[in-house]
């Protein structure tokens, strides 16, 4: 096992099978925490985007700074303008708040549509 190139997602290839598969679409990105959030909303086989694994949320409290989590490869992404759309699949707790705020302030810039994920 190893993480997809692309965005962080666990896969036994260099590049994952949500990534490499032609029915998903590109311009929709999902960010969530880690791996565990992708297969709770793949089970509902409602979301057909691609994700972005942070692996964890912003937690000073911890020593986890924005520095810390996989942001590095979503700023690249967001300068390619190949990303439409973000849905911010956070959890209702100050981390994952304050996570979703720093998040919210580099997207901004972007022009990108921002969505929370839908109730299901």
């Amino acid at each position: 096992m190893r993480f997809c190139k692309n965005w962080h997602n666990i896969s036994e290839q260099e590049i994952c099978e949500i990534c490499t598969n032609p029915t998903r679409d590109q311009l929709i990105l999902c960010i969530v925490q880690d791996y565990r959030n992708i297969l709770a909303i793949e089970n509902t086989n409602l979301y057909k985007g691609l994700y972005h694994v942070l692996g964890g949320f912003i937690s000073p409290m911890e020593s986890v700074t924005p520095s810390n989590l996989n942001i590095e490869t979503l700023d690249s992404k967001l300068n390619n303008n190949s990303i439409a759309e973000i849905i911010l699949a956070h959890n209702a707790t100050m981390e994952g708040e304050t996570t979703a705020f720093y998040l919210f302030i580099k997207i901004e810039p972007f022009n990108i549509k921002l969505s929370p994920l839908p109730e299901v």
